[in-house]
C-alpha cells in the first residue's frame, strides 16, 4: 500500500523512504549493493544469530565479512564480500 505523503517521502508497508539527492552523492555511491544479515547468514550458510554473535565478538573481516550500520541496520556490501572472499581463499590455499 503507497500512501501519498509530501513528494520527498514514500510510505511503503510502514517502511518510509526518501529518495537519494545525485547532487551530493557519486553515482558509484549509489549503485552499490548491500545484503541483510539474513542474505549473509544464507549466503555463509549459517544461522542468522551467528552472524550477530560474531558481530559481537569483533570478528567482522575474519570469520565473517566487514559490515557497515545503516542507522541501526546492519549491512554487508557486496564488494566488501567479494574482497573478503577473495582473501580467505588466498589464505586457505
Amino acid at each position: 500500500m503507497i500512501v501519498h505523503l509530501p513528494c520527498w517521502e514514500i510510505k511503503n508497508q510502514g517502511r518510509l523512504f526518501r529518495p537519494i539527492l545525485m547532487d551530493n552523492l557519486n553515482s558509484e555511491a549509489v549503485e552499490e549493493q548491500f545484503c541483510t544479515v539474513d542474505e549473509m547468514a544464507s549466503i555463509l550458510k549459517i544461522t542468522r544469530q551467528s552472524v550477530y554473535n560474531k558481530i559481537h565478538a569483533g570478528r567482522a573481516g575474519f570469520s565473517i565479512p566487514p559490515y557497515v550500520k545503516v542507522g541501526n541496520l546492519v549491512r554487508f556490501r557486496n564488494t566488501d564480500y567479494r574482497d573478503w572472499y577473495k582473501k580467505l581463499r588466498m589464505n586457505g590455499s
